[in-house]
């Protein structure tokens, strides 16, 4: 809750609304966060706070322009990434390790970071938390796949890794609904996701997943999937009680909480089956 708690003007930084909106918006969502659940989730927070913001102006999408710089940005390097792998001795655990340093583009915590910078640190890191064997395992005998996506630019290194997978029935997760920066199907339509997996949303405006809140056709494919591979701090806190899924959980550590949840350091790079995580409530 502290987090969201720093998170109020940031973002009404963000827009240009008066100030007595601003001051109704944060007694609104003070009130909203006063009355909250005890296990309610951070993103389901984040949600809400976006409502309140998009009450008062007129651009629902709070982060259309960076999330349109970052998808332009990462389709230009997408070639010499795909390059990159083609080269490779090991182009699937470098394809993973790619998406995973993608997950720094995030706008959500307000931290600084240079994509750049993330992804040339990958390649000379090892994972903190690597259960990559297991997962490359796991995707070999699967009959469904289900790739459940975070952050727009991250998207481009999830699209090259989708294709490394080269799985017949992976099927890509957006968000139902904008929400800060996460990906919906406009980002997936740009990056041409579709070319290498099918699509479908989760049904939601929560930068997360949910499943209390999420769509009754994503349901039932998220039930049925052989193996699901979950992108980002947002699908971690969400999803943090399915320790009995085959769940694979894939980001970059982002801030002192997950570092605290995970027993790894902020920066690390991780790839953690779900069982591994510890059993409990989400995280608040």
């Amino acid at each position: 809750m502290l987090c969201q708690l720093k998170s109020i003007s940031r973002h009404l930084n963000k827009v240009q609304i008066p100030e007595s909106d601003c001051l109704e918006i944060i007694q609104n969502y003070l009130c909203y966060l006063g009355n909250a659940e005890k296990h309610i989730t951070n993103p389901e927070l984040a949600a809400e706070l976006n409502r309140q913001i998009a009450k008062y102006h007129p651009d629902k999408e709070l982060y259309r322009k960076e999330k349109q710089e970052f998808n332009a940005y990462m389709m230009r390097k997408y070639k010499d990434y795909s390059n990159m792998l083609k080269e490779s001795d090991d182009a699937l655990r470098l394809a993973a390790k790619l998406a995973i340093a993608g997950n720094i583009i995030d706008f959500g915590p307000g931290h600084e970071f240079s994509v750049d910078e993330t992804i040339s640190q990958v390649l000379k890191s090892e994972l903190r938390i690597d259960d990559s064997v297991r997962l490359f395992e796991d995707l070999r005998h699967a009959r469904t796949v289900l790739y459940l996506g975070d952050n727009a630019g991250e998207i481009v290194m999830d699209k090259l890794f989708i294709k490394t997978i080269n799985h017949p029935n992976l099927t890509f997760v957006t968000r139902g609904k904008p929400v800060l920066n996460d990906v919906v199907k406009e980002d997936a339509d740009f990056v041409g996701m579709e070319d290498v997996c099918s699509l479908i949303n989760n049904g939601t405006d929560i930068p997360s997943t949910v499943l209390s809140q999420c769509s009754d056709e994503f349901l039932e494919v998220f039930h049925s999937a052989d193996v699901i591979i979950s992108k980002g701090q947002g699908n971690l806190e969400g999803l943090i009680t399915e320790t009995n899924r085959n769940i694979y959980f894939l980001f970059t550590v982002k801030c002192h909480a997950i570092a605290d949840l995970t027993l790894t350091n902020k920066g690390d790079f991780v790839l953690m089956h779900g069982s591994n995580l510890p059993k409990g409530e989400g995280l608040l």
